[in-house]
């Protein structure tokens, strides 16, 4: 992987890992967030560190669509080791995968504490087209809880296209949010254009981490970025398997914890019912 870089003060590193979708399922996958996380050491040492990845990593993307019950038990196992790693590193994970549910498979996304303790859990609200709805049960609440960047919500792809979304999160408390996502072709428009929109809209910074090449008959576009509250790219990735490193001021939140809420605002029924 290449790197770019953006600096500001020191205080925060995310790291947004722009993956390949050659690699196979788990047993590849793993690997890959160990290396990636032992070659973020250097930063460690200055500031706290935030990796962040695509959506249904663990798995790949096409590979959970076709068969979402195995990829969510194959994920099951994966997470513990990604835990591991994260406290191995003693860096933050957020890290997209397949989770079982009651009603269903989710498409979910967890951030991990450098302890190696899951401490916020979400479920992609907005399912994209016809194949996630198939394959996934829709999630009903969004969730914020605190990082080394403040207060933070997570969200999945096609949510964070969403404005009534992103701005209830915002609502909730969210200053920062961390968005696995499989971006595809032929939606270029919404690393450069939507997504400052809606981080304008909200005063919210977007973290967007995307992957890169042919899964299945789906190409994604790459494009993973980092925007802040007023619209600025501070950092946009190419098509390839890249790495990004952009070093954020340090905003911690003074109240700790994690605050989950049903996403049952009027104004996003739609959204949840389409």
């Amino acid at each position: 992987m290449n790197s770019q870089r953006h600096d500001q003060k020191p205080g925060v590193t995310i790291a947004i890992a722009q993956a390949s979708t050659e690699m196979s399922g788990g047993a590849e996958r793993l690997p890959v967030i160990s290396a990636i996380a032992s070659s973020l050491s250097q930063h460690r040492r200055k500031t706290s560190v935030m990796l962040i990845l695509p959506e249904l990593f663990l798995s790949g993307y096409v590979r959970t669509l076709h068969d979402p019950a195995q990829a969510a038990s194959a994920d099951n196992r994966y997470l513990s080791l990604i835990c591991d790693i994260a406290r191995t590193q003693q860096l933050w994970i957020v890290t997209g995968l397949a989770r079982s549910r009651p009603n269903g498979i989710a498409n979910s996304a967890v951030a991990i504490h450098p302890n190696g303790q899951v401490i916020a859990e979400y479920d992609k609200i907005c399912l994209f087209g016809n194949a996630e709805k198939k394959a996934f049960v829709a999630g009903r609440r969004t969730i914020v809880f605190d990082s080394p960047l403040g207060r933070t919500g997570l969200a999945i792809c096609f949510d964070v296209e969403q404005a009534d979304l992103v701005k209830k999160m915002a609502r909730a408390g969210a200053a920062n949010l961390l968005v696995p996502t499989a971006n595809m072709s032929p939606y270029n428009q919404v690393p450069v254009k939507t997504l400052p929109t809606r981080a304008v809209e909200a005063g919210v910074r977007i973290v967007y981490a995307n992957y890169a090449g042919i899964d299945g008959d789906l190409t994604m576009l790459g494009q993973s970025t980092v925007i802040d509250s007023r619209g600025n790219i501070l950092a946009l990735l190419g098509d390839s398997p890249e790495l990004a490193i952009v070093h954020l001021d340090q905003d911690q939140a003074d109240r700790l914890g994690t605050m989950s809420q049903p996403a049952d605002d009027p104004s996003l029924s739609q959204l949840l019912d389409d």
